[in-house]
């Protein structure tokens, strides 16, 4: 579980959050980032590491939203 949080000037900026298998291979990662210069809308991008394909990711496209200032991230046990 991950939290992240801005100062209530700033806007999100370019984070990526990324985890691991106990192998320290990436199984996914995250990418939360501004749309634009002045803008208050932002976007996520999630990757997924498939560990059983010949792929190297896949990813969810660019969803956009209005999220600001505050961030989540949380997982469950599959």
């Amino acid at each position: 579980m991950g939290e992240l949080i801005l100062d209530t000037s700033d806007k999100v900026g370019k984070t990526y959050v990324a985890l691991y298998d106990e192998d320290m291979r990436r199984v996914m990662m995250v990418l939360l980032d501004d749309s634009w210069s002045g803008s208050e809308r932002g976007y996520l991008n999630a990757y997924f590491y498939p560990q059983d394909s010949s792929s190297g990711y896949r990813s969810s496209g660019y969803i956009y939203s209005s999220f600001r200032k505050t961030g989540k991230l949380w997982c469950e046990p599959f």
